[in-house]
């Protein structure tokens, strides 16, 4: 699912990514700042970072992050235990 904004304004764009025991990487969307949030269902802490094997940070069910500034949310990496059972939504802001 993806939304946008109206012309002028800043753009929001919103997804979702299935869990994964093996890291992958957010799609590539550019952005000026975003967000993720774990949804409140998951089953494992879901790690994140800026590499396959690099976690900067985790989050858990339920939880959601503050805005942070990056170009692209493609440079980013995620992963959990539990695998696809679990799910992290996205929202960027360009």
């Amino acid at each position: 699912m993806t939304t946008r904004g109206t012309a002028g304004a800043p753009q929001n764009i919103f997804g979702v990514v299935t869990g994964s025991a093996s890291a992958l990487q957010f799609p590539d969307r550019p952005a000026i700042q975003a967000k993720l949030q774990a949804r409140a269902g998951n089953l494992s802490i879901v790690s994140v970072g800026n590499a396959v094997d690099n976690a900067v940070f985790q989050i858990q069910s339920g939880e959601t992050t503050d805005w942070f500034e990056i170009d692209n949310l493609s440079e980013l990496w995620y992963s959990n235990p539990s695998g696809t059972a679990d799910a992290v939504v996205w929202w960027v802001q360009r």
